[in-house]
């Protein structure tokens, strides 16, 4: 796997805080159950999740990592050049897919159910 440096990642830290909190937010609203409390109202819950939401991402910012294959379909291509009485030939392998991954997705989640339950929450599964 290799890193991105912060040169080849094309959106500031504070757009990406912004968009790991809306996928959160997505996922959220698409799972199968709900955080739960005791005499909290809609608007509590959704508050405090909010909340827990932003910690997590600041404790856990994306940590952009992409992995690059080069089974199936890569591409191989060599270039040659004389000099003189010696050739010097050079290869490069372009990988058959690349897929970027957030590093810290699971750690950000951890700390975000962390932070609901100590708020008094639990998770509930739909029926």
């Amino acid at each position: 796997m290799k890193r991105l440096s912060p040169s080849q990642v094309s959106f500031s830290r504070g757009r990406m805080a912004l968009i790991a909190l809306l996928g959160v937010a997505l996922l959220s609203a698409c799972s199968s159950g709900r955080w739960l409390r005791d005499g909290a109202s809609p608007t509590d819950t959704e508050r405090d999740l909010f909340d827990c939401e932003r910690e997590a991402a600041r404790m856990y910012p994306p940590a952009l990592v992409t992995e690059q294959r080069y089974g199936g379909r890569s591409s191989e291509n060599t270039k040659c050049t004389k000099k003189g009485d010696v050739l010097d030939c050079k290869t490069t392998s372009t990988p058959a897919y690349s897929s970027t991954s957030d590093a810290n997705e699971n750690r950000r989640s951890r700390a975000q159910d962390s932070c609901m339950r100590s708020r008094g929450y639990w998770w509930q599964e739909d029926r």
